[in-house]
């Protein structure tokens, strides 16, 4: 038997029209491979990787994040996790806070790990004998705002989190942030 391929006349056009569109259009083409290709790269990396552009103020450095999923901080690093309702219902005193987007990810700096000890000295959250923050009585809103009453050691398997912004949104306010609600490491890229 013979297996010659056969290759019809719309088959030859339909492909010679494809190259003289590469042709005439070479940027466009390359253009496309770029953005398909990155597509595909981000498609591929997912489970273990993804993209974050932020969209809060208290981290003004950088735009641009790469998240390494899974992964769990050590202290200094800058973690992602998901703010939880819990958190926003630990603040006091007890006032509707529906400008918090809870169920959200967040991002912020390890300053406290597990067997850590957290204190509240006058208007000063310290850790380990070394203050890492202050309060600042009213949210953004004009709605007070008082400080952690957790005092004692950091809890296996729950973490301080932190930025160095005056105004920021953080442990201070909400307490430690469960393991099982970090999502992984947070890298600035831009």
């Amino acid at each position: 038997m013979n297996a010659d391929v056969v290759v019809t006349r719309p088959q030859i056009q339909v492909a010679g029209t494809i190259t003289r569109w590469i042709d005439e259009h070479p940027r466009v083409f390359w253009g496309m491979i770029i953005v398909y290709g990155a597509i595909f790269t981000v498609a591929a990396i997912s489970p273990w990787y993804q993209i974050h552009m932020r969209d809060q103020e208290s981290w003004p450095f950088h735009t641009v994040f790469l998240i390494k999923k899974g992964m769990l901080p050590e202290r200094g690093e800058l973690v992602a996790f998901q703010l939880r309702e819990e958190y926003v219902e630990r603040i006091e005193p007890h006032a509707p806070r529906t400008q918090i987007p809870v169920n959200t990810m967040w991002m912020k700096r390890v300053l406290g790990m597990p067997g850590d000890r957290v204190d509240v000295v006058e208007n000063q959250v310290v850790i380990n004998g070394q203050p890492v923050a202050s309060g600042f009585g009213r949210d953004r809103f004009g709605v007070p705002i008082y400080l952690t009453s957790f005092r004692g050691e950091i809890p296996l398997h729950q973490y301080y989190v932190s930025l160095p912004h005056p105004q920021s949104f953080d442990s201070r306010y909400y307490g430690m942030v469960k393991e099982s609600d970090v999502i992984g490491l947070a890298v600035p890229l831009f």
